[in-house]
């Protein structure tokens, strides 16, 4: 019985540790979605998100992904 609490006492506490921010806490964005309408083939656009760092440490934005695929 020791050996089982001792065991979930430290996978708890490595969750605890490892646990990330939410994005609420860290940043801050100026609007979420950006509708550019309809684009034609062939036709690069550009959309600007500003993002506002809130948190105490660096912002890091490893990735970024369009829900249009």
């Amino acid at each position: 019985m020791k050996k089982v609490f001792i065991t979930l006492m430290a996978f708890s506490f490595s969750v605890a540790v490892t646990a990330q921010k939410k994005i609420a806490d860290i940043a801050k964005f100026k609007s979420e979605t950006i509708d550019l309408g309809k684009l034609k083939v062939g036709k690069p656009s550009t959309a600007v998100f500003t993002v506002t760092n809130i948190g105490k440490e660096a912002l890091i934005i490893e990735t970024a992904t369009p829900t249009c695929g």
